[in-house]
């Protein structure tokens, strides 16, 4: 009985002591509780906002309201503002190509023959020629007399540690009047990483995207002249020399092919902000002119694709790339590759089991 009395007080005498302990522990655990509240409802408040602003989002009705001038123009339908890439193999025509187009858009007149342009100043960057050679193709392309053009100027040299971005920002600054800014050619102006294990596409892009910054920002178009590969490609974007991380970040490419001792030309396009086409250009004297209507078709008839034709027709069985290429020794056979799918997918010819036939009466297109 006095043991089970005793138990007792000592649990009523435990009772106080244990509420007094607990008591003790809340007060030190809520200024942490309440701490770690606030801390929770500030990375509850502070994530959509980082986010919104990382995203610089923009809705529809937003969008619509907004107002954008219109695109500039360098050559209506062909040069936009922004960053443009004119590929083609060496020796083929492109510096008298820019050229010819760097005088027209300075002179306010046409360019290739045909097409008016608006005037603004051109930045050529002429990277392979000296000053000589330029004055000796400016005489030829304007019958015997260097065009006084102030709005013309004429890089042919740069310091090859130059910071090159940093000097066309600087010529922009001070000309706001630039529409077009030739470089020729790239690879003068391009920086090798000396990372050998850089990821090549993304140095390319980089490079590329730095070009295009600029362009955008300036309001202005930027022309890098580029080489293609030795070996075809069946798309003439894969055929620009390096990775796709050029022609991945440019606007626009332009594609300048010739037949070696043959004064036609072709130029395609595909763009983001142009029409994707096709044009003939024939040599005029030694200027560049855009072929147009039924003196293309004329003009066509001495081409390499219409020779191709020529033969197709005749070949009743068919004909593979590698027989048309010993019917025509003056055309490559990569070149007899190309130009036979190109003809296929734009439906002048059909291809069965590897053989290209011609199209039957009711299968050609009249329109």
């Amino acid at each position: 009985m006095v043991s089970q009395i005793q138990t007792s007080q000592a649990r009523n005498g435990t009772r106080p002591m244990m509420s007094e302990k607990l008591v003790e522990l809340s007060n030190k655990a809520r200024p942490i509780i309440e701490e770690h509240s606030r801390q929770s409802d500030k990375v509850t408040e502070a994530t959509p906002f980082k986010v919104k602003r990382g995203l610089n989002v923009i809705t529809s009705l937003e969008l619509g309201k907004k107002t954008f001038p219109p695109i500039k123009w360098a050559v209506e339908n062909l040069i936009p503002e922004g960053l443009t890439v004119l590929a083609g193999a060496p020796k083929v025509g492109k510096s008298w190509f820019c050229l010819g187009l760097a005088i027209g858009i300075a002179s306010g007149s046409t360019v290739f023959g045909e097409i008016p342009v608006e005037q603004g100043r051109v930045l050529y960057l002429a990277l392979e020629d000296g000053q000589r050679r330029i004055q000796e193709r400016l005489k030829k392309l304007n019958s015997g007399i260097v065009p006084d053009l102030q709005d013309l100027a004429i890089v042919t040299k740069i310091e090859p540690d130059e910071p090159i971005h940093q000097a066309i920002e600087e010529d922009l600054q001070d000309n706001p009047n630039t529409r077009l800014i030739i470089v020729d050619v790239y690879a003068r102006v391009k920086k090798q990483s000396s990372n050998q294990n850089a990821n090549s596409y993304a140095e390319d892009y980089k490079d590329a995207e730095k070009w295009k910054q600029i362009a955008d920002q300036y309001g202005t178009a930027i022309l890098l002249v580029h080489h293609t590969r030795k070996q075809g490609a069946d798309d003439f974007i894969n055929a620009v020399s390096g990775t796709n991380g050029l022609t991945g970040a440019s606007d626009t490419i332009l594609h300048f092919g010739r037949a070696r001792n043959s004064a036609d030309a072709t130029l395609e396009i595909t763009s983001r902000d142009a029409p994707e086409n096709a044009f003939a250009f024939t040599l005029d004297g030694l200027a560049w002119r855009m072929l147009s209507g039924a003196e293309h078709l004329v003009r066509d008839m001495a081409t390499p694709r219409r020779k191709i034709m020529q033969i197709v027709n005749q070949s009743l069985t068919g004909i593979t790339p590698k027989e048309l290429s010993e019917k025509c020794p003056d055309i490559s056979y990569d070149n007899t590759k190309q130009t036979l799918l190109r003809m296929f997918k734009e439906g002048q010819i059909k291809n069965i089991s590897g053989r290209y036939y011609p199209l039957e009466l009711w299968e050609l297109d009249f329109s």
